[in-house]
Parts: structure tokens; sequence; C-alpha cells
């Protein structure tokens, strides 16, 4: 048997050990630290009957390594943000296709200012950015720089945990404050501090693949966020673009200048891009799946989904030049859900009132019992996500203005 090491299998990459288990593939499944968030671990809470084995990282590689060596690993892959350096770092040392040219490069998706500055070497356009340790510095560069809007976050989380937008220069060292020597939701010490010129103008992310340092682009999506009741964007949906959209050529093409300056080789990457009068900018890319998919909803839309064609590409089922975009059918919403208020929830009450929505294909929340729910101010503290489908666009409009309206209305507060 074929066996395949999965690095933290949680969010979107708690799919892929099932999806490779079709392929006639086992999984070892490779969890980062022995400490990890509930946020993460609660998508992937025991071994399924895929996984033949389980490690936790306990900070002695060679004993990691030697033990995937005596399953015959021959791929490593991260399920998710807080598994990529380590996958990196085994695939190197096992000798299996490289997530990036070499562990330094695979650094450069996590370290949010070493990205800008690889990304900027190799042209391409990102906002005015800096990497402080203290308010002083922070505030020196907006005088400098005279740069009044900007996005504060840490340099390594996931996310939108710990971005602040901030208007005004006290804001900003107020959220540097909140955020600066601190651990994030992947457990990390926020020892830096990014701050990054707000630029104002349409979003989009892009799934690809590589393979080889080859990259295609499968999904590109346009995305909304809004601002939570404490300042923070946070997400609120997301559509997919069609293929034959100009734009979306253009985004898959910028999307690959980008992955090659970053020194990416194999496997899924997350890309994240804002365009401003025409101009794209990269905000940020990660070399792991998009989080929070559900990979069965976008292939009954769209044909496929990039955990199908990242184990297709790995086992050889399909070549990189077989691979293309794929194209919606029908009308597509990601919608996050979004708390108000804080209250005590019954989750039988919201998956009802969801439920009444005709165009909710799949309904995934974030807890499975009674909960107290606090304001959504970032991705871990929304109650979930909703996928709104239909031929019909109008349906999916109004669904979602109806979602938006029972949030307001008090859905998450089922006990007073």
């Amino acid at each position: 048997m074929f066996k395949v090491a999965i690095v933290d299998a949680y969010s979107t990459g708690r799919y892929l050990v099932p999806e490779f288990a079709k392929h006639g593939y086992g999984a070892v499944h490779i969890k980062s630290s022995r400490e990890l968030p509930s946020f993460l671990t609660d998508s992937f809470p025991t071994l399924s009957r895929e996984t033949l084995a389980e490690y936790p990282f306990d900070g002695n590689f060679d004993a990691l390594a030697d033990r995937l060596r005596e399953h015959e690993v021959s791929v490593v892959l991260p399920g998710t943000e807080s598994g990529v350096a380590l996958a990196a770092r085994l695939s190197e040392t096992l000798g299996t296709p490289r997530l990036a040219i070499g562990s330094d490069d695979a650094v450069q998706f996590r370290d949010k200012g070493r990205m800008a500055g690889a990304a900027e070497n190799h042209g391409i356009q990102v906002p005015k950015w800096a990497v402080v340790t203290s308010a002083s510095q922070l505030r020196s560069w907006m005088t400098r720089t005279e740069v009044n809007r900007v996005v504060v976050k840490p340099t390594a989380s996931a996310g939108t945990d710990g971005v602040q937008v901030c208007n005004t220069v006290d804001e900003a060292v107020a959220a540097f404050s909140r955020i600066y020597g601190l651990r994030n939701l992947l457990g990390i010490l926020n020892d830096q501090v990014v701050i990054q010129e707000y630029v104002d103008g349409t979003e989009f992310f892009v799934n690809s693949v590589s393979h080889r340092g080859r990259h295609k682009a499968l999904e590109v999506w346009r995305y909304s966020k809004t601002f939570s009741g404490e300042g923070a964007k946070v997400y609120d949906f997301e559509e997919p673009l069609r293929r034959s959209d100009p734009l979306s050529r253009e985004l898959g093409q910028f999307t690959a200048r980008v992955l090659d300056a970053l020194g990416m080789e194999n496997g899924p990457a997350h890309t994240e891009i804002m365009m401003r009068d025409g101009v794209f900018y990269l905000i940020e890319s990660a070399a792991r799946l998009g989080g929070s998919v559900l990979p069965s909803v976008v292939e009954g839309s769209m044909g496929a989904s990039q955990v199908s064609t990242t184990v297709e590409l790995v086992v050889g089922a399909k070549q990189i030049d077989e691979v293309s975009q794929s194209e919606p059918s029908g009308a597509l919403r990601y919608v996050s859900l979004i708390c108000h208020d804080e209250g005590e929830v019954d989750p039988r009450h919201v998956l009802s009132r969801l439920h009444q929505l005709p165009s909710a294909r799949s309904i995934n929340l974030g807890f499975s019992e009674r909960t107290h729910l606090r304001r959504t101010r970032d991705s871990a503290t929304s109650p979930g996500v909703v996928y709104l489908a239909a031929d019909d666009p109008h349906i999916v409009e109004r669904d979602y203005a109806r979602l938006r309206e029972m949030e307001r209305e008090g859905l998450y507060n089922t006990f007073e």
C-alpha cells in the first residue's frame, strides 16, 4: 500500500485522508504539536478507519522522520496552516516531492513579512508594509510613509485572527498592543507584527495546485468581508468566478507569478489578492488547501475540488496539463455565519431554522452541543458556514438576505 503523511489534517485537510483512501493510499496523521487549538482538532477528533497511525510532534524531529521511514511514506502534505512548516521540513528530509524549493522557502508562506519581501523582489505588487516590534516603530513608519489607513496583523497566523483595520496612528498602536506578545490562534507567539497599507478594492482568492513547479488555478472566488461591531474585518460571503470571465484568467496568471516568487513546487495553495484600479496586489499566500471548504458541495457545483485534484496529481491519476479551472453551474455562495450578540444556543434550533432556506445545500456549524457563543470578531468566532446553491441566482440572493435577517433577529440566542 502506498502511504501519505498529512500534517494537521484539520479544516479542509480532514478530507484528504478519505480522498487518498479512494485511490488505495493509507494515511499517517502527524500533529505538529501536542497542544493544538480546539477549533482545529475538533474537525478531526479521532483516527478514522483510513488512518494508519497518528504521531504528535514533540520536538524530536529525527525520531518523527524515522517513524515515517518505517511506514515508507512517499508523500507529505500539510492539512492546514499550522502544518505547513513541518510538512515542508519532513518532505525535504525524506526526499519526497517538495512542498517548496527548500524549507526556507516554505517559511515565507508562514511569515507575512518575508512573503511580502520575496514578492516585491520578484516585481509583484504588494501594499506598503513593515514588520515592527514596538509601538514607536509603528508610529515612525506611519509618519514617514504618510499611510493613514492600515491593516495590523500577526506575522504568522490564520484567517482573520488578530487582523485589525485602523484609520489613525492611535488606533494602530492600540491594535498592536492587543496582539503583540500574546499567542495567536495557532499557538504561535506574536513577537513581531505586520503593518500594511490598507488597499481598498475588490478582493479575490485563488485555490490552486502545483506539480513540479508548474501551477494551475482551480477555483477563483470573489469575496466580501464586513466589519464586526469591534472594528475587525470578518468574512461575509464568497462566490466563484466563471472560467469565461477575463478576470479569472488574469488572476490565475498573477497567482502563478506569486507561487514562482515564493518557491512553490508541489501541492495546493490558497492566495488572496486585492484589485484596485485594475492593479492586482498580493495580500498573502498559503501553501495549503483553502480553508473551511466542503469539497462535496464544490464538486457538485463545479465538477472538481482542490482536494480531489490535489490527490489525483499526487497519485498520478491526472497530469498537470489535464488540470483546468472548474466551471460553476448555477449560482453558488459560501456564507460565513455572523453572531451579533453573545448568548446560549442550541444547535438543533439553528439547524432547523437554516434548513428552511430552500437553497441551503450544506450547513456546517462549529458546535454540536448547547454552547455559549461570543460575538463574531474573526474566523474562529464565526458560528459556522452555509453553502447556498440554486440554478436561479435570485433564489440564492433572497435566501442570503433572509439568513442575515434571522441573525439580526437573534438566531443564536436560543436561551434568554
